[in-house]
């Protein structure tokens, strides 16, 4: 294994971490088979799973911060921006969780130069519908809450609390 793959590579206790989750919280006459890991969470690790004929995604972290995040972020979704529904975030044998729809696509940075040609309409128009999100609804900057106000009254206090390494911190250690 080299060492590209290996930074893909998961945790078998996160993996018996999320099939935990899943087995506790979501029942179902079509039991859930698989879980297959999903490449590229610098943040957090990342399943797809099946469910009652729908495809899902659970992501594991240390903190819960990005969850909230992205669900605050999925109010702005639209066919040109979209950005899936938070379902659930969570906490679970000290691990953090969110479980969202499962979107279909390759990250940008992994496409050939062919399809990449091909997507440069659809990421123009995913740009100029993300210029358009009226951010009246978001106060403050830096880590967010649940409640999806900023630790911090402005950019500058943000950046310079990067002296301090916190546990819950996206970026501990």
């Amino acid at each position: 294994m080299d060492e590209q793959e290996n930074r893909y590579m998961i945790k078998p206790e996160l993996t018996t971490i999320a099939k935990s989750i899943l087995e506790l919280n979501y029942q179902s006459d079509e039991p859930i088979k698989t879980l297959l890991p999903l490449k590229g969470g610098e943040w957090s690790s990342a399943y797809k799973f099946g469910l009652d004929g729908d495809n899902f995604v659970i992501r594991l972290s240390h903190t819960a911060e990005n969850f909230y995040r992205d669900k605050i972020a999925s109010q702005w979704s639209s066919s040109d921006l979209p950005i899936p529904q938070i379902i659930s975030i969570d906490r679970y044998q000290g691990q953090n969780y969110a479980i969202s729809p499962f979107f279909d696509g390759e990250a940008f940075e992994m496409l050939s130069v062919s399809d990449l040609e091909q997507t440069i309409p659809g990421f123009l128009s995913m740009m100029t519908a993300l210029q358009s999100v009226n951010l009246n609804s978001v106060e403050g900057y830096g880590t967010i809450s649940p409640e999806g106000k900023g630790a911090f009254r402005s950019w500058a206090e943000a950046l310079l609390d990067v002296e301090n390494d916190r546990p819950d911190s996206l970026t501990h250690g």
